[in-house]
Parts: C-alpha cells; sequence; structure tokens
C-alpha cells in the first residue's frame, strides 16, 4: 500500500480509508496470518496487536485488539 492511491486498493474498496481504518485493516489481515500460522508457530499464541501508522512526526493513527 506504500504510496499507493487508497481509493484503488481492492481490499478497501468502498471504505473511507483514514488512518485509522487502514490500521485497522493492517490488523485483520495480520490477525488472519496469525491464526492460519503464516507468520510461524508462535505467532499463534500472540493476545494482541497494535498497528501504529505514522503519516509525519506528528499525524499518527493506531489500533490495538486481541488476536
Amino acid at each position: 500500500m506504500d504510496y499507493s492511491n487508497l481509493d484503488e486498493v481492492p481490499a478497501l474498496a468502498g471504505q473511507n480509508t483514514t488512518t485509522e481504518y487502514v490500521a485497522l485493516h493492517i490488523h485483520n489481515l495480520l490477525t488472519t496470518a496469525c491464526h492460519a500460522g503464516a507468520l510461524g508457530p508462535h505467532a499463534r499464541t500472540l493476545a494482541g496487536l497494535k498497528v501504529l501508522l505514522r503519516e509525519s512526526p506528528v499525524a499518527w493513527a493506531a489500533y490495538e485488539a486481541p488476536v
């Protein structure tokens, strides 16, 4: 997604692509990968995950939730 027009990313179609929403989307992708074992066997034991996205040093958003 780096340097992409987020309105053209199929997985984000129809969404308001705020930084907060993109952090949620990435959290969901990583959670799915953890459950599937795609990030190694120890990823299945994670209790939680925080995704922090920075647009600049003073503009950022994060999403934190259980895996």
